[in-house]
Parts: C-alpha cells; structure tokens; sequence
C-alpha cells in the first residue's frame, strides 16, 4: 500500500465536515481498490506517496471556482484540479494528484436532500462525493457514457469496500 498524504484547507464557517481521519479513510479504500485492480495499477506509477490537498469550503468560493473553470455560475458539490506536470513527477518520485474543493454547505444540502441526513448517514453522501472528486484527480472522467459507467463502477466498488449502499439505486 502506497503513503497517503493529505493536506487539509479549512476556509468555510457555516456547516459541518466529518472528521480528518475518515477522509484519509476514503482514500486509502480508492488507493487500495486502484493498485488491486489490473485495469488501474498503471493510474499509480509505482510511487511510494500520493499526495494531494482538500480545500472546505463556503458557497460563494464554490460558485466562484465553477463559474471561472466551468463557466457555471453556481456552487458545487466538489471540483478536482488534477496535477498535470509528469516531470516533477518524476523528479520527486511522488505522485502529486492535485487539489480538490470541497463545498460543505451545499455537501450538507444534498446530502439532506437525498435523505442522508434524515437517516444519520450524511457521512455515507460525504464518501460519495470525495471518492468521486478523488477519481478525477486520478484522471478519471464522466464525459461520456462509457467514461461515466467506469467511474460509477470503480465508486460503487469502492463505497461497497467501506460497507456503503450504492448510491445510484
């Protein structure tokens, strides 16, 4: 198993995350779930530490991000920037993903919306979006309906590792 080290960003006030430790939970279940599978080993390089940064934050940084990358102007859930530069890569033996920003308010609504909240289980819809924004920082994609049952695979598959529902039945 590969080191894992994430750098937290806490920039919101309102709302509630879950605590550090099952973020580096969900991640070691995809990091896991990556290197077992032969059709995704390649995605880690032989490294010996992945590394990347999450960013919490408030609505009004979220809309800002989605409206200037994504040219939508409204908040979202989670925004991956994966971390493109393969020769410091290889210069530093790391495996720099990227960043991901991660909007809590707007987590927290959905997550009620979706029943999560009524059920105690918001942690459960919090693994759901930070394991996808994660695949996308390993390049993963859902821009096209192939590209998408792939990436819904590969969470479900992770999420059933955690002993979590899928979340698209």
């Amino acid at each position: 198993m590969q080191k894992i080290k994430i750098d937290f960003q806490k920039a919101f006030s309102k709302g509630k995350k879950p605590h550090s430790s099952l973020f580096k939970r969900w991640a070691v279940a995809v990091v896991d779930y990556l290197e077992q599978s032969p059709d995704y080993q390649h995605l880690l390089q032989q490294r010996p530490m992945i590394e990347f940064s999450v960013r919490f934050v408030e609505e009004e940084e979220s809309e800002k991000l989605n409206a200037h990358y994504h040219h939508e102007n409204k908040p979202t859930n989670v925004l991956a920037f994966p971390f493109q530069d393969v020769a410091v890569l290889d210069l530093t033996h790391q495996y720099l993903l990227g960043d991901l920003v991660l909007c809590v308010r707007r987590i927290e609504k959905e997550a009620e919306t979706y029943g999560y909240t009524r059920t105690g289980k918001t942690h459960e819809y919090w693994a759901h979006i930070f394991i996808h924004g994660l695949l996308h920082l390993f390049q993963f994609a859902h821009d096209c309906p192939e590209s998408q049952e792939k990436m819904e695979a590969v969470e479900v598959a992770v999420l059933a590792k955690l002993k979590y529902p899928n979340p698209y039945t």
